[in-house]
């Protein structure tokens, strides 16, 4: 338990006070940024033919260029010790992801004492299903880390094994959403979780989990199986 707290500390400070990152992470937060803004505003653009075929040829060649140019495996800022292979996923997460273009990206701050998680997020119109929309899988897809994070406060790390999610209303595009979680119940390797979106105070969206613990080991090989893959 004190390893737990300890950890939830840690993550709590870096969630409020991120610390500075190597100038590779920047630079990798600023282009991420960039191709958000290319991907929020592409569908709707009265550009030129020959503008985007321009552009598309330009990132091509930069795309080609980053693919080919050796990984990063920086891991500085690191904050999941308990959870290895996670010690970057602030980064490269795929819904908090600063450096991940394919990110909202959503924020989230762990409150010990609460014991829940607190998050913002705003969808692009690269998000957009409906009209004015944000697709349904989007926001389930924030709720699941929402309710990931908070089963830390069960001590174990774990996987989601099944969402049930519940739309009340549609999910504007273009606007400061809230996220909540939080932690249910633990029975044994089942841990329970359930949170919610809300627009301007009012829920739009609500979600209840079973996550299985798995334990850092699993975490482990799936990490060193990745890093055998880039060999």
């Amino acid at each position: 338990m004190d390893e737990l707290n300890d950890f939830l500390r840690l993550l709590k400070k870096h969630t409020a006070n991120p610390p500075e990152t190597t100038q590779i992470w920047r630079a990798k937060r600023r282009l991420a940024s960039e191709l958000r803004r290319v991907s929020n505003t592409l569908c709707d653009s009265e550009a030129s033919e020959a503008d985007i075929l321009a552009l598309a040829a330009l990132i091509g060649d930069k795309a080609d260029f980053l693919q080919s140019a050796q990984r990063e495996q920086a891991t500085e800022g690191a904050v999941s010790p308990l959870v290895p292979g996670m010690e970057t996923f602030l980064d490269r997460g795929p819904i908090a992801g600063r450096s991940n273009p394919v990110s909202p990206p959503a924020s989230f701050e762990i409150d010990v004492d609460a014991r829940r998680v607190f998050g913002e997020v705003e969808f692009g119109k690269a998000f957009e299903g409906a009209p004015g929309c944000v697709h349904g899988g989007f926001v389930a897809a924030v709720l699941d880390e929402a309710l990931g994070m908070a089963c830390i406060f069960g001590g174990v790390p774990a996987m989601t094994a099944e969402l049930t999610t519940q739309y009340l209303r549609h999910t504007p595009v273009e606007t400061p959403l809230k996220i909540e979680a939080k932690l249910d119940g633990v029975e044994g390797k089942k841990v329970r979780t359930s949170g919610r979106v809300s627009c301007e105070g009012v829920a739009v969206v609500r979600s209840t989990a079973l996550f299985i613990a798995v334990g850092t080991e699993k975490f482990e090989a799936l990490a060193n199986a990745q890093l055998v893959e880039s060999d």
